[in-house]
C-alpha cells in the first residue's frame, strides 16, 4: 500500500535526522577533543550499526583552509592509524571540508576519509544549504567516495554544520 510505504519513509527519515541531530549535540557538549574513540564510543552506545538500517556511515567533516591541510592529515593518522592526505589534493576553493572521521568503519568507509567535499558541486551545493538555514540539507544523488569497486552505486549525503570550539588537534 502507497499510504504505508510513505509512512515508513517518513518515519525512517525522521529517525536518521534525529540521529543526526544527536550527533551533533555530542560534538558541541563534549568537553573532550575530537576523536575517534569519542566517536566510535557515541555511536557505538547508539547502535547505529543496528538500528539504522541504510546508513552507509556517520562523519565528521572540519572546515579548514587549504593551508591546514597537513594538520589535517595528521588528525587522521593520529585517529585512525594510517596516513590519508586531505584530498584531491588541488581547489579552487578558498575552504576545504574534508571528512575527519567515519563509521563504522571499514574498507568502505575508509576511502573517504580525507575527502574534501567542497570540491564537488553537488556536494557543495548542499553544504552551501546548510550554512544558510543552518539545517540539515539532502544532497541531490552523489557517486559514493566509498565506493571503490565493482559496481559503484550512488546515494545522498545529509550535512548538517556545528560549531565546536574543542581542541582538534590541528
Amino acid at each position: 500500500d502507497v499510504y504505508k510505504r510513505q509512512d515508513r519513509l517518513d518515519r525512517r527519515i525522521s529517525q536518521q535526522l534525529l540521529l543526526l541531530k544527536a550527533t551533533a549535540a555530542h560534538f558541541e557538549t563534549s568537553s573532550e577533543p575530537l576523536s575517534r574513540a569519542g566517536f566510535y564510543g557515541f555511536l557505538d552506545a547508539l547502535e547505529v550499526s543496528e538500528d539504522y538500517q541504510g546508513i552507509r556511515g556517520v562523519g565528521f567533516a572540519l572546515l579548514t583552509d587549504p593551508s591546514q591541510d597537513k594538520q589535517t592529515s595528521a588528525l587522521i593518522t593520529a585517529n585512525y592509524a594510517f596516513e590519508r592526505p586531505v584530498w584531491p589534493q588541488t581547489t579552487d576553493q578558498a575552504l576545504r571540508t574534508p571528512i575527519v572521521l567515519l563509521e563504522p568503519q571499514d574498507e568502505r568507509n575508509r576511502a573517504a576519509l580525507g575527502y574534501d567535499m567542497l570540491t564537488e558541486p553537488t556536494r557543495r551545493a548542499a553544504l552551501e544549504q546548510a550554512m544558510v538555514t543552518g539545517k540539515p540539507a539532502a544532497s541531490a544523488p552523489v557517486r559514493l567516495v566509498q565506493e571503490t569497486a565493482g559496481a559503484k552505486q550512488n546515494g545522498f549525503l545529509i550535512l548538517y554544520l556545528i560549531h565546536i570550539s574543542k581542541p582538534t588537534r590541528l
